[in-house]
Order: C-alpha cells, then structure tokens, then sequence
C-alpha cells in the first residue's frame, strides 16, 4: 500500500502519504494524520485517504486550533437563538454535550475523522454490560443529523475542509411497528378497566380529545374552558419536568369538551381537591390538570408504566398496545362516522388536513349508512328534492 503507517503509542498510529507535487514549484510533498484505533482502523483511513488524492478530492486539513468541543458548543449558541421556542435546541444542547462533547471534545476539530465518529455510534449502541451506553438507534441517528449538521456549518465557515460525517453511515431504524386504533370494544374495555385508577380521567380525555400524552400532562386549568367547552393546547411536556411551548403554530389549537370530557374533567377537579386537602404544605399547586399526588408535572414514563401498562392487561388488551394508540382512536372514531377531516385534522393539531387524510383515508367508510343515501341527494339535489315532497 502506497504511504506508511508507523505505531506512535498504545492504540495510536501516524499515517504518511505522498501528495501531489506543489503546483508552483514542482517539489514533492507529504501528508500525514494521527489515527486512534487498531492497526486495520489505521489503514482504512490511509486507503481513504489515497482514494481522495487519486480522485483530485482531497482537502487539506484547516490550520484551526479550536477543538471538536469548542466548536460544538459555538453550534449550540447559534441553534438555540435559531430555536428559541419549544425543547428542540435543549435535545439538541443535551445529546451533543452528553454524547460527541463528552467522547470526541478533546480532538482537534481538524483531526475529527469519519472514524471517530463511527466509533462514537457504535460505543453509543453497544450495550451496557459491554462498556457502551446502550442507546436506541433512534437516538444515534439523531446524534448523526446534529453532527452533519454542525459541520457541514465548520465547511461553511472554512473550519474544515469537508465533512466527515457525510462518509459515515448511521444505523438502520427498524420499521416501527404500526400503532393501530383501539375498535369500540377494546375502548369500552380499557375504560372499564381503567375506573378506579388515578389516571383514569386522563384516559377519557385522552380518547375524548386526541391530545398527545405530553400534552396532557402540561394542561393546565387556564386552558379548560368548561363554560365555553374548549381546551385550548398551548404546551409539551418537556425534559426535567420543564412545561414547554409547543413547537408549531399548528400544535397551539382549541379542541371541543364534548360531554363524557366534560364529566371527567368535572370529577378530576374534584379529584385534586381532595389530594390537595391530604398532601397539604407538601402539595405543589401548578394549576395542572394531571399533576402526581402532590401537584409536581406526572413523569410520562411512570403513567405509562404503572397505570396505562396495567388497565392494558386488565382489559385483555396487550401490553405493547402504544399510548398513541387512543389518539389514533379519537381519530378513526370520528372518520369512520363521517365528521369532516379538515375537522378533525384542526383538533389533532395537524398544519395539513392532507396529512390526516393520508393518514387515515383507509378509516373513512366508503359505503353509505342506511338514510345517509336520501340526506346526500337532499344536498346534492335540493331543487329535485323539494319537488318530489
């Protein structure tokens, strides 16, 4: 193999390679670049980099003195001000900070190598018994796209040559599983399993109004109108128990109490009221409408766990059933009774009634109810209609 590789220290190696002769006074010219890793790891990057040469592509490395987590946390600053509503660049400060700053901080942003960055995808996948951090592929991957992201903005600014996360390939999402809506007798049977339990009221709001779970538990009473009979969503539950401005315009909507809503937002009222008098100096009045039993934001993971997960199984439904699932419920059940989807879509908080139709077109029945032919051809044909009377 053309260049040489010369062992440095433990897991170090230092690369050399012969560049093309200096276009102006036609001497020779070398190249070299330190590589962590085994010697295998070592030679890849050689083999890369005497592709580039051969291909006229390669760059030379910026003359940068600032380190991979110095530039990172400049990223930072400018994707907060370019998010500053909603918990995107709070993610995004968190998985950089917690993952590539923590691994990769200390390297010399010109030395950051498409190596380094697949050595931190798989460290970060790797179970925890096996030193890694145990991490979803979801969220590697969401690493990887503030990665490209911040460096494609380092090529940009004449920080590096080019990005070397472009030659990185992510892991592969495994196709999620389909998160199917509950028919009318499954509903009916989580209900029923449900009463009782100190959530139940959330799930009749839930099937009620089509709010995501993150939405529930960051309602507040200011936002229930039960004179008027709308809820207004203006919040996310966030990270750290942080209430958060929904991210999109969409998102912000009013949503009708329609009258078993409006029951249980009635008796949930009455519900904190007792738990208020119980807990009493502990109890943190945040005016929320499903707070924990002494008033703090409920941890979405605990509600799901130990109260959702176990009305599944009363109910004979199974355990996996995705609590999304009674969005998708609240959904279908209006579509497939005819209730207009740009209605419907307006309520979920999507920005394109499209959207939910894609969605759930499938849902929308395609046979006529019996009376629903006459009540049509009355609209269809209202000049006919009155004739025929």
């Amino acid at each position: 193999m053309p260049g040489s590789i010369v062992k440095q220290g433990k897991n170090s190696w230092r690369i050399r390679y012969e560049l093309p002769r200096d276009p102006k006074t036609g001497k020779r010219r070398q190249g070299s670049e330190t590589v962590r890793g085994t010697r295998k790891d070592a030679e890849k990057r050689l083999r890369e980099i005497l592709v580039e040469i051969d291909r006229g592509t390669w760059a030379e490395p910026s003359k940068t003195n600032m380190t991979v987590g110095e530039y990172l946390k400049d990223f930072l600053a400018k994707y907060a001000a370019d998010h500053p509503t909603g918990s995107t660049a709070q993610t995004a400060r968190y998985l950089l900070n917690r993952h590539a700053i923590q691994e990769l901080g200390d390297l010399p942003l010109p030395k950051l190598s498409p190596h380094h960055l697949d050595r931190l995808y798989t460290h970060m996948r790797q179970p925890k018994e096996r030193g890694g951090k145990g991490l979803s592929t979801r969220t590697v991957r969401y690493v990887h796209v503030l990665v490209k992201t911040a460096l494609d903005r380092a090529v940009d600014l004449g920080l590096l040559a080019q990005n070397p996360a472009h030659r990185v390939k992510p892991p592969q999402l495994k196709k999620r599983k389909r998160v199917l809506p509950l028919t009318d007798d499954e509903k009916q049977r989580l209900l029923e399993a449900a009463k009782g339990d100190r959530y139940e009221n959330l799930f009749i709001v839930a099937l009620g109004t089509g709010m995501r779970l993150g939405e529930l538990l960051s309602l507040t009473w200011e936002q229930v109108d039960l004179a008027a009979g709308t809820i207004t969503v203006m919040n996310l539950h966030g990270e750290d128990d942080a209430i958060q401005e929904a991210k999109t315009e969409s998102s912000k909507r009013s949503i009708p109490i329609f009258p078993e809503v409006h029951r249980a937002l009635t008796n949930q009222r009455a519900r904190l009221a007792q738990e208020k008098l119980a807990a009493g100096p502990l109890y943190e009045d945040r005016d929320l409408v499903f707070p924990n039993h002494i008033g703090r934001p409920s941890c979405p993971k605990n509600v799901r766990r130990r109260h959702y997960k176990p009305a599944l199984e009363r109910a004979g439904l199974p355990r996996e059933t995705h609590f999304h699932a009674l969005r998708h419920t609240f959904a279908t059940s209006l579509l497939r009774r005819g209730v207009d989807v740009k209605k419907v879509s307006a309520w979920l908080g999507h920005a394109d009634a499209g959207f939910t139709y894609r969605v759930y077109h499938h849902y929308i029945p395609e046979k006529l109810e019996p009376g629903e032919a006459e009540r049509l051809n009355a609209i269809l044909f209202p000049s006919r209609d009155k004739k025929a009377r």
